[in-house]
């Protein structure tokens, strides 16, 4: 992008290229993360509780609440796929073959030198979102040695002094909760 940009510009310095590209990458993370990312995880209608964005508010607040920063975010880590495909440009599995997310993650080296990024990025865009339901036994089992990611999680929370759930729950303005159908998502 910024090789286009200097292209087009031809008198704007290092500095603009850089700025304008990040202000276009900028945009486009939150074009995706608004209309194609949230959507998915939050469902359609989270939407109409966020609404539409209308300009950046320098008097709205931009830090994050302990919980969701040290809880609730973690949700991401139920949505780590064990394996990841590489795909060539006809979207065909790639020469190098795909990767665990073990092998990516301890040994990212190993991804650039063996094909680079485009044959993930594309395995990626095909690949269906995998839904928050339990962490892959690849970060609990094989990733960190005596310890894995779960109980990472759980100490992190205590760390920062997170409220039990049910507490938590309370907070929000919900209901307590005293059996597993008290918080199940069926129940109507």
């Amino acid at each position: 992008m910024a090789a286009q940009l200097q292209r087009l510009n031809p008198h704007w310095n290092g500095d603009r290229v850089f700025q304008e590209a990040r202000k276009i990458v900028g945009g486009e993370v939150h074009a995706i993360t608004y209309r194609e990312y949230l959507p998915k995880i939050l469902g359609t209608s989270f939407a109409s509780t966020v609404g539409e964005y209308r300009g950046y508010n320098p008097s709205v607040d931009p830090t994050i609440a302990n919980e969701f920063n040290s809880g609730a975010f973690r949700f991401g880590h139920g949505m780590i796929q064990e394996f990841y495909p590489r795909l060539d440009q006809r979207l065909m599995n790639s020469s190098f073959g795909g990767f665990s997310f073990v092998d990516g993650t301890l040994h990212s080296d190993h991804l650039i030198f063996q094909g680079g990024i485009d044959p993930i990025l594309r395995g990626l865009m095909v690949t269906p979102l995998k839904r928050p339901q339990r962490i892959t036994t690849s970060v609990t089992e094989n990733m960190f040695g005596s310890t894995d990611l779960a109980t990472i999680n759980i100490q992190r929370g205590r760390d920062h002094g997170l409220p039990p759930y049910v507490r938590f729950r309370q907070l929000c303005g919900l209901s307590g909760a005293r059996t597993m159908d008290d918080v199940s998502f069926n129940n109507s």
